[in-house]
């Protein structure tokens, strides 16, 4: 077993970043749900800009998480 990889609190290493794009895309089924129905007329035009401000405040929160935080990696994590 390799040695346990530490992000430091106010660091970003890569493992950390991909966390957060698997995260934004997890986020982004509701956010697109929205978006579509938008199209189709079952909601409201302005409903998709509550729907995209959500989802972008959603993923600025998982990065700064990420960043005030210190989490362990094992070798390889993606």
């Amino acid at each position: 077993m390799g040695k346990m990889i530490v992000s430091e609190k106010f660091d970003m290493l890569s493992q950390d970043w991909g966390k957060v794009g698997k995260n934004a895309l997890i986020f982004a089924g509701p956010a697109l749900l929205v978006l579509i129905a938008s199209f189709v007329d079952v909601l409201p035009k302005e409903g998709v800009w509550v729907s995209v401000v959500l989802y972008l405040l959603n993923v600025l929160m998982d990065i700064l998480k990420k960043f005030l935080a210190e989490s362990v990696y094992k070798p390889g994590d993606k």
